[in-house]
């Protein structure tokens, strides 16, 4: 179709380990062909989620996300919600992943001076793979104050 611009829609759906919707939306735009849009930069606020936590720490629960693109078959037409139930639509693209929602803080704490982690503001040891946060060179290891808890 040349530099004609696509009318379409970003259909956006969380769902939770029982195939609930906890979240959906739908962004209509307009792009011309091979244009490229992120449309996940956005500010998303959900309620009365679940974690996802470490292991040891708790259950790592994840969500699954459905994300399609669906575009009218003629680029005059403008776009209908709900689009599925039109028979102008066709799909683009989807995709569909796990993810989980935790948050993640680090901060020197101010009694070791040694780099510390928080998971979901819960204290957290890192520990395998040979991560060693306190210290790099281990230039305080013989102080026992420093490492006593």
């Amino acid at each position: 179709q040349g530099n004609s611009t696509i009318g379409g829609v970003w259909k956006i759906e969380f769902q939770d380990d029982q195939s609930n919707t906890v979240y959906q939306t739908s962004i209509p735009l307009s792009l011309l062909p091979y244009q490229r849009y992120n449309a996940m930069k956005r500010n998303i606020h959900l309620t009365g989620v679940k974690l996802w936590w470490p292991h040891t720490m708790g259950e790592p629960y994840l969500y699954k996300a459905n994300i399609s693109f669906l575009i009218h078959n003629t680029a005059t037409t403008p776009i209908t919600i709900p689009a599925e139930t039109s028979k102008n639509v066709v799909l683009s693209d989807r995709v569909t992943f796990s993810f989980g929602i935790r948050t993640i803080q680090t901060y020197i704490h101010p009694r070791t001076n040694g780099r510390a982690f928080e998971i979901n503001h819960i204290p957290i040891f890192l520990q395998g793979g040979n991560w060693i946060a306190t210290d790099a060179m281990l230039q305080y290891s013989t102080s026992y104050e420093r490492y006593y808890d």
